[in-house]
């Protein structure tokens, strides 16, 4: 139907464009990649279970190759392994003499400053919910730190992780025991101190 008067004009066909061979994008590819590194782990795994099956040790050997550990070993070996453990024990002395060490200097032979043995009580406590808090005011009721016992004078010092630690420890002890802070109790963290001269627990 094609006319003078019609705006109909009939077209070809569209021709299908060759894009050519299907390409692949990159996220195929790195799939591709990743199943081929699969293959490969499960033919090496295939082959190493196999080889382990080949040469796997039976039971019976392997308990004989645990009973003959020692055989090739030195003496010399298991008795430096036993010697500290004899020397723990009390009253056995050592035969070792003691190394000095050669580059000592001679002005640090002596000491500069008197060495102070003071006696240390160790306690663990560390299941409790306040140690420090039972710790230090079980040690100052039995007259820990005071300075009218000359045997058991010194401070009672205690350590905290945190510096809000120190202080409402030191605060808590010092109410509970009914002393005054910075005077029986005291606590010293960074720049603030708080220390008196007969401070008995210090944090």
């Amino acid at each position: 139907m094609k006319g003078d008067d019609s705006i109909l004009d009939i077209m070809p066909p569209r021709k299908k464009q060759n894009k050519g061979p299907n390409k692949v994008s990159k996220s195929q590819k790195r799939k591709l990649k990743n199943l081929e590194e699969d293959r490969e782990k499960e033919l090496l795994s295939a082959k190493t279970s196999k080889l382990l099956d080949k040469y796997k040790i039976s039971q019976d050997l392997f308990s004989l190759f645990q009973s003959s550990k020692a055989i090739g070993r030195s003496d010399k070996k298991l008795e430096k392994r036993m010697r500290p453990m004899q020397l723990s024990k009390p009253g056995v002395l050592s035969d070792e003499p003691v190394k000095e060490n050669d580059n000592s200097d001679s002005c640090m032979d002596e000491p500069t400053t008197p060495e102070i043995h003071i006696p240390t009580l160790h306690t663990d406590s560390h299941q409790l919910i306040h140690p420090n808090e039972l710790d230090s005011k079980f040690l100052y009721e039995a007259s820990f730190g005071s300075k009218q016992v000359n045997s058991q004078s010194g401070v009672i010092g205690i350590t905290q992780p945190r510096r809000v630690a120190v202080l409402a420890t030191a605060d808590r002890v010092a109410h509970e025991l009914g002393v005054h802070l910075s005077q029986e109790v005291g606590f010293q963290v960074r720049c603030d101190k708080k220390i008196g001269e007969n401070s008995a627990i210090s944090l």
